[in-house]
């Protein structure tokens, strides 16, 4: 088991013990004397709501910039308006977090809102519900 491989444990109704599993208890004896971080597991965006996402930013930027073949450019706006960081130190440059890190609450949230956004803008977004159901066809 890789240093990097996360222990699978459940937290008592009390939140006051925990129960590992077979191999978590072996390794769990083997960080005796370390520091070891305790966090729920998230989830990762799902493909679902991945395609919902992407069809979204095709329909979008085909509304707003009548070209679908800008809908990186504007999930990547939307991105930096909705995860944006403090500009790098070192040269100034706008940042933001990635969207690949974001789980599944996240990510939806994310998406909600670039609808909200989108609409803000002026986007007609009533070709989403039929893309949605061609791309999942």
């Amino acid at each position: 088991m890789s240093p990097r491989t996360p222990l699978l444990a459940m937290v008592n109704a009390t939140g006051t013990g925990l129960t590992l599993d077979g191999p978590s208890r072996a390794r769990l004896a083997s960080l005796a004397g370390q520091r070891v971080t305790i966090a729920p597991v998230t989830r990762t965006r799902t493909s679902a709501q991945n395609r919902r996402h992407w069809t979204l930013m095709t329909v979008g930027a085909k509304s707003l910039w009548e070209d679908p073949g800008e809908r990186q450019t504007l999930h990547d706006e939307l991105a930096h308006l909705y995860f944006g960081l403090p500009p790098c130190p070192k040269t100034g440059l706008r940042r933001r977090r990635r969207t690949p890190h974001t789980d599944t609450k996240e990510f939806a949230a994310f998406t909600d809102w670039c609808v909200m956004k989108l609409v803000e803008l002026g986007a007609d977004l009533s070709e989403w519900d039929t893309e949605i159901e061609r791309a999942t066809a």
